[in-house]
């Protein structure tokens, strides 16, 4: 433990929850056992499904107060209450988008079973922060504030921040906007990246796409007939045919920013109806990743097209919007935000018949865009709540067609060997438009029905001849084996590509080859440009100095290799540079801006690799670009890149290792500010990888030395055929309090792509319990 932390220690206490005794929590029925082992993992035993569910609400309120507060106060939009005006923009946006007024609609048709069990997990979490410690959490007391009680509104309404945040293309739609009247027509043509034909899909699992059908060019002549211009996740599954022991092997990990805590945390659950395992998203009342003893299952974001950008125009009465010739009047909230210290805020947000309008909060973007998203309807969702009740493919697939308006790949596996991938999302039938610019709401030839795309209709495959199944961001199918249109903002193919190789190579397959394959860092982008690059001619002596490194390298993005810096560096490069050639005015938009504090990155960027490629290697002399050649350019950037690292870090290539510059930190909100980044953020963690690696390590190519953007938070191998042989990990650990020991106690783990046994009968639990803890609704009856 550092200075600082002892010093806080001393201040403040170790403030750790309440982990063995007795506790009276009244909104049990029964009584409820939580048994924690050496990592602080709770097994939940309960005679009930809703006291399970209570429960872990508890677990995840004891374990992750603040972490709960800063979600509960994103969705209802009051984090200005607390962290003054900078939380203004946030709050703005969720009170416009509306998060928890659509948390409440579709909780108001969700099936009692759903509705109590997210009304059992709330009333867990607000009985942590009452009674699940003696003391509140260390950030409460330095804010001066305290623990927000929980509703089930709030639990649902953060469902749908989760939607808006991890798998809708709406952002993509603004910087194409920003781009096209920046920088015109021509720009947006030549920067758009389509899905490479030769990077593989989900179904048929690792063939190629195929050439992709030009879909914008429709988008952009209805945006100019109107306005006159001119111009993070891996899974997969392998059949018992591919395996050592005979039996399916399902392997899954979560990619999403490195924080301090994790978003997500492992824990077990026991009832007379099910037992499930595996990882949990802090917020959500499901095991997103993990297995019920019959059943495993891993998710990714789909990135399929469910979400919509509508121009609105605003009315002389600055209420209404305009529907062909005329003006529909608007819905009008009047929201308050109050902000530290009494101040407040009052913002009128109209909703117009396509949904709320944003533009106002967002940076950059024009003041009348209005939002649509599946995810913002008023539908009953089910989904993962209901995945641990699955026994076989089928029955869970049902839970996601019964409702999902979150956009993802489901890979599952069974102990009775099958395999299978379905894409699982709610995409609305368009009237018009392709939804890949915002459209003009005013016209009636564009727009949504009221009505989605059926779920039977969706692309899936199951028991493969190939024997296995993956899914990696990428996309889903061919567009001409496509029933409808799904989407075209699909995340590069190369780690889809990558796992697809591999799998293809053995049929050995084990736990330990699994976990080995998920901390792969073997580039094919280097080696798809590794000839084109080598082969340069070179007078330059910095050039020549790269390239030499270039050439003794394996292509392996290790975190003690120079040459993974180097090639890094090269890409960003030349990737700014095809981009200010054509957009200098929008280059930072096509570059990764976000539009927002919560959402700082856009995902236009993440096929920025796959452009760069393509035209690197499809096309003999950088035309339209630049009026120097391929080989001038390439050499210009490795003698820029050279210059660089000597300057900055030294001519010994010993101080360039990729791990050295680049390493991992996981960020606590307070590590902000010197000296608590000390105290809440970890230490640096070497770290090799990139976006195009299995092992996920997103490069921010505008700054690609910074903290990678996103890296795999949590892990699960899960034999089918030997489940307590299983593994889990999560990057950090169970709990958010960096005085705990179970703060970064995953970590070595983590690092050597190891994980743990979480033992599933009584003889293993009982083995391992370190802590106990007993809930009961009156323990004072009981003693």
């Amino acid at each position: 433990m550092n200075v600082l932390k002892s010093i806080m220690r001393m201040a403040l206490g170790q403030r750790l929850p309440t982990w063995s005794g007795l506790l009276t929590i009244p909104d049990l029925d029964q009584n409820v056992k939580i048994r924690r082992d050496r990592y602080g993992i709770p097994t939940i035993d309960a005679v009930s499904e809703l006291d399970a569910w209570v429960a872990l609400g508890f677990c995840h309120g004891q374990d992750r107060s603040f972490q709960l507060e800063l979600l509960v106060r994103s969705v209802r939009g009051t984090l200005a209450e607390v962290i003054g005006e900078e939380g203004i923009p946030m709050d703005r946006l969720a009170r416009r988008v509306g998060f928890r007024i659509a948390g409440k609609a579709q909780l108001e048709v969700a099936d009692d079973e759903t509705r109590a069990q997210i009304q059992a997990y709330a009333k867990g979490i607000t009985a942590a922060t009452a009674q699940g410690s003696r003391k509140r959490a260390h950030e409460f007391t330095l804010l001066g504030c305290n623990p927000t009680p929980w509703e089930a509104e709030d639990v649902q309404g953060f469902i749908v921040l989760l939607c808006f945040a991890l798998a809708s293309n709406w952002d993509i739609e603004l910087v194409r906007l920003k781009i096209l009247t920046e920088d015109g027509l021509s720009a947006l043509k030549a920067l758009d990246p389509c899905y490479r034909h030769d990077l593989p899909l989900s179904n048929p699992p690792g063939k190629p796409a195929g050439p992709a059908i030009d879909r914008l060019s429709d988008d952009l002549a209805a945006f100019q007939e109107f306005h006159g211009l001119a111009g993070g996740s891996n899974a997969w599954a392998i059949a018992g045919s591919r395996t050592m022991a005979g039996s399916p092997i399902l392997a899954a990990d979560p990619h999403l920013p490195p924080t301090a805590p994790a978003p997500l945390y492992l824990a077990q659950m026991r009832t007379p109806s099910f037992q499930t395992v595996g990882l949990t998203m802090i917020g959500v009342p499901a095991i997103g990743w993990g297995h019920n003893r019959k059943l495993a299952w891993g998710l990714t974001a789909a990135h399929a097209d469910n979400t919509d950008l509508f121009l609105e125009r605003i009315g002389p009465d600055g209420k209404s919007v305009q529907e062909g010739d005329h003006f529909r009047p608007c819905d009008v909230r009047r929201e308050t935000i109050t902000v530290k210290g009494g101040s407040q805020l009052v913002e009128e947000v109209l909703v117009s018949p396509r949904g709320p309008i944003i533009g106002p909060a967002l940076d950059g973007s024009p003041d009348a865009i209005s939002l649509s998203a599946s995810w913002l309807a008023r539908r009953p969702y089910k989904a993962i709540l209901g995945i641990h009740r699955a026994s076989t493919p089928s029955q869970a697939k049902a839970f996601f067609e019964a409702g999902s308006a979150s956009s993802v790949n489901l890979v599952y596996a069974s102990t009775k060997g099958d395999i299978g991938w379905q894409l699982a999302v709610e995409i609305p039938v368009r009237r018009g438009g392709n939804g890949q610019l915002p459209m003009p709401g005013w016209a009636p030839e564009f727009g949504w029905e009221n009505r989605v795309i059926s779920p039977s209709s969706l692309p899936g495959t199951e028991n493969p001849e190939c024997g296995f199944v993956a899914s990696a961001n990428n996309k889903p199918e061919a567009d001409e084996t496509a029933h409808h249109f799904l989407g075209t903002d699909w995340l590069d193919g190369y780690r889809q590509a990558r796992i697809c190789e591999v799998l293809e190579e053995r049929r050995d397959w084990t736990i330990p080859s699994s976990m080995q394959l998920q901390c792969d860092v073997l580039s094919l982008p280097w080696k798809r440009l590794r000839s084109r690059i080598l082969n340069v001619t070179i007078n330059d002596p910095e050039a020549s100095r790269a390239l030499d490194i270039l050439r003794n390298w394996d292509g392996k993005m290790e975190s003690r290799s120079p040459g993974a810096t180097i090639f890094t560096l090269f890409m960003s490069e030349m990737v700014k540079r095809i981009v200010r050639a054509k957009a200098p005015v929008a280059a930072d938009w096509a570059l990764g801006h976000g539009f927002h504090a919560m959402l700082p990155y856009n995902l236009l960027v993440t096929r920025r690799t796959s452009h760069l490629v393509e035209l690197m290697t499809r096309n003999p002399e950088p035309k339209g670009f630049f009026d120097s050649s391929w080989e001038m350019q390439i050499v210009d950037s490795l003698a820029l890149v050279l210059r660089t690292l000597e300057i900055h870090h030294g001519k010994e290539t010993s101080g360039w290792n990729w791990g050295k510059l680049r390493p991992l930190r996981l960020l606590h909100p307070f590590g902000e500010k010197k000296p608590l980044d000390r105290i809440f953020n970890s230490p640096p963690l070497p770290f090799g990888s990139d976006a195009s690696t299995i092992l996920q390590g997103t490069v921010d190519l505008r700054n690609p030395l910074a903290n990678p953007a996103a890296v795999p938070t949590g892990r699960v191998v899960i034999d089918l055929g030997d489940l307590k042989e299983s593994r889990f990990v999560v990057l950090g650990g169970q709990s958010g309090n960096p005085l705990s020991p179970h703060y970064l106690d995953q970590v070595p783990l983590w690092q050597k792509g190891e994980g743990i046994k979480i033992g599933l009968d009584e003889e293993d639990i009982s083995t391992a319990t370190i802590h106990t803890l007993d809930l009961c609704p009156n323990c004072e009856q009981e003693t």
